[in-house]
């Protein structure tokens, strides 16, 4: 059986979460990334969104899947819902609900901007999150750590430094610049706040509008760690509308000195697509990690 084209594939998983059998009347291809095939699954009972991939990429959904479950259960922003994750023939899925799209409402920057506010006022004592996870395909450990720089540079630049030299993207004098920016992290890292809930990979190809006109979030790599990550990565791939900044600072307002701290934090994310991608992303990593040593 051909599992990317046929229908038995899905109604098995179907049957196997929903615990009754279930007749797929329609599967239709739909973006799921660039690392897992998607479909809408179409039924008589309801709609569905599936994730799937080879039989590696299960604990990358089980982790997903608590990361949605998560940020539900918190109650700040919206996600769509999980029906379960596991194996099916041979191969691992994650089953959501299909959230059907629509027409953006005039104030959903402003609601996901005061949403994103109230979920980064979810803290914790500690930078880091119960268990390890992943951003993209990339593993992301997050033990728990008290001090902010500590966690940064151990848990996040460190991995992918290594993996980037390990590659061949690092030169040693690229690698003798990181050491040196390890040094300075305590300086650079600024006033300690505390760890917030964030999203973990939030761009506009993490957000969704749903049919209602308003956002949801999918694909979280969640911790606990600086609200800066989720900046650094809104700001570094697009932005927002600045309606979305005005709404979130009503509610938690950003530091004076926030934008001038967030290349610092844009650096991991640099360097997980140096690692996924490849050197067209070293001299944007070079850009930020120059002025950070003076």
């Amino acid at each position: 059986m051909n599992v990317h084209t046929s229908g038995a594939f899905y109604e098995a998983v179907l049957t196997q979460v929903l615990g009754e059998r279930a007749v797929l009347q329609k599967a239709t291809p739909c973006a799921g990334g660039c690392i897992h095939r998607a479909h809408r699954l179409q039924t008589k009972t309801g709609e569905y969104f599936i994730k799937w991939n080879e039989e590696n990429a299960l604990e990358e959904f089980k982790t997903e899947a608590e990361g949605l479950q998560t940020l539900a259960k918190q109650g700040q922003v919206r996600t769509p819902h999980v029906y379960g994750y596991g194996l099916s023939q041979n191969k691992a899925y994650l089953l959501l609900a299909y959230l059907e799209a629509g027409q953006i409402q005039a104030d959903a920057w402003q609601q996901l901007g005061r949403q994103l506010a109230g979920l980064h006022q979810c803290t914790h004592t500690a930078h880091g999150f119960h268990t390890d996870n992943y951003l993209a395909r990339q593993p992301q450990s997050n033990p728990w750590t008290p001090i902010g720089a500590d966690f940064y540079r151990t848990h996040r630049l460190q991995p992918q430094v290594a993996q980037a030299h390990k590659l061949g993207h690092l030169s040693r004098k690229e690698m003798a610049n990181f050491e040196c920016l390890y040094e300075r992290l305590p300086i650079l890292w600024g006033d300690e706040e505390p760890p917030a809930l964030v999203h973990g990979d939030l761009w506009k190809g993490n957000i969704h509008l749903a049919q209602e006109g308003y956002f949801a979030l999918i694909d979280p790599a969640i911790y606990y760690g600086h609200r800066a990550a989720d900046w650094a990565l809104i700001t570094l791939f697009g932005g927002f509308p600045p309606e979305f900044q005005q709404a979130y600072n009503e509610i938690y307002p950003l530091p004076p000195d926030w934008e001038a701290r967030l290349p610092l934090h844009q650096l991991y994310p640099l360097l997980i697509h140096l690692n996924l991608f490849g050197p067209s992303y070293l001299a944007s990593i070079q850009q930020i990690l120059n002025p950070l040593l003076r």
